[in-house]
């Protein structure tokens, strides 16, 4: 028997020898001191021979264990070599296992070819993407949104997705719920319902890995979102086992990930509630903030810019939601200097930028336009911003230049 291909991939091992039409398929490894077991799948396309022939657990270390699974598939498919089949798979898995990751040698290395964004800049390639906002923010509603822009694909309110398939892993409402949020989504946008894959969830991420692993793979995914990250840490947010656990099991999947998160209220308002290894194990953070004109029919909130790993922040972006409720909802675009309860969240430069940009300005005039803050205060940040803000020769202050971030 000629040795199989063997794929790999988040724990999960393929081995196929096609000339003499098998398959064998292990996952939900556990490794010990002394024994490595993995569930084995063992399928044929055999004339005449059932396609699934065995499933079991396997202790990929025991010659009798071995000897036993050899003699029940001797019993089903006596024409193949099972010895040698079963002998290579426990060899070459276990040579995986204990190798572990390739070293690399960097001096030869070329990187493939990978997109920097799914959306930009709001969702990192293959990253650990973070929402993180009080409750009734509007999280949910975004997470999903961008979902369906990835899914059809197509650009809308100025975002211009990656098309790709999305998992949605859902801890707090139900199929129904989601459902129907899509729909709405679906006609603010003149679109059907997207091709997205929905999982109700209650087990933690880190419980519950492998089985999302083999959806991934099987369903050929390129992004996770999990809503919400409280749930499936399964531990107390505040002690740093349950999240590194967390953020482990989301780099197991090796996909964008997307997690949704809260903060506490009247609490620190830049960062997710519990431990600080939620923003550390993040590679892109944003906070999500409610405006205060929101009611039934429109949500509006602005989106900062807390964390990036790779380049600089993003300066701050305003989304309105327009709902008409069990129907539809749209979305556009806000200026966020203009909605009440995020625009006093700014950098100052910003809400300074966004005074002058009417016109030239005294620094006592800024400092009254933007109430609470002290002329001496205006009068630091413009002399700091000198790309941004020039003097006039009648001692007023303009814009020079509208600033990117």
């Amino acid at each position: 028997m000629n040795p199989p291909t063997i794929t790999a991939n988040a724990g999960i091992f393929l081995l196929l020898w096609p000339e003499d039409h098998i398959s064998i398929h292990l996952d939900r490894i556990r490794q010990d001191k002394v024994h490595t077991t993995a569930e084995i799948t063992v399928k044929s396309t055999l004339p005449g021979v059932p396609s699934h022939l065995h499933q079991a657990r396997l202790n990929l270390t025991s010659t009798i264990a071995r000897r036993d699974l050899v003699r029940v598939l001797t019993e089903r498919a006596g024409m193949i070599d099972w010895y040698a089949a079963i002998e290579q798979t426990c060899k070459l898995v276990l040579e995986r296992l204990r190798t572990g990751e390739p070293v690399i040698d960097m001096s030869s290395y070329s990187p493939p070819e990978r997109l920097p964004y799914r959306v930009a800049p709001l969702i990192v390639e293959r990253g650990t993407n973070l929402y993180f906002g009080l409750g009734g923010t509007g999280k949910t509603w975004l997470a999903q949104f961008f979902a369906c822009l990835i899914s059809y694909p197509m650009d809308h309110a100025g975002f211009r997705p990656e098309p790709g398939k999305v998992l949605y892993l859902d801890y707090e409402d139900s199929p129904e719920i989601f459902e129907g949020r899509l729909q709405m989504i679906g006609n603010g946008l003149d679109m059907p319902k997207p091709d997205i894959f929905y999982r109700y969830c209650s087990s933690p991420l880190i419980h519950d890995v492998e089985e999302i692993q083999r959806i991934i793979i099987e369903h050929h995914l390129n992004m996770v979102v999990i809503d919400s990250v409280g749930l499936a840490c399964g531990g107390e947010p505040e002690k740093a086992e349950p999240v590194l656990a967390y953020y482990q099991a989301l780099r197991s999947l090796r996909i964008t990930s997307l997690s949704l998160d809260h903060m506490t209220k009247g609490g620190n308002q830049k960062q997710a509630y519990g431990n600080q290894y939620k923003m550390s194990q993040s590679r892109n953070a944003w906070e999500v903030v409610r405006g205060e004109a929101s009611d039934d029919a429109t949500l509006e909130m602005g989106l900062f810019h807390r964390k990036a790993n790779h380049g600089m922040l993003h300066r701050p972006l305003g989304l309105t939601w327009t709902f008409i409720p069990d129907e539809m909802v749209t979305v556009h675009t806000q200026n966020p200097s203009n909605i009440v309860n995020v625009e006093d969240k700014m950098p100052l430069r910003l809400r300074i930028s966004n005074v002058l940009s009417h016109g030239a300005m005294s620094i006592e005039a800024i400092a009254e336009e933007l109430q609470g803050t002290a002329p001496q205060v205006v009068r630091n940040t413009l002399n700091h911003h000198p790309t941004l803000f020039i003097k006039t020769p009648t001692g007023q202050w303009g814009l020079l230049s509208h600033p990117s971030s």
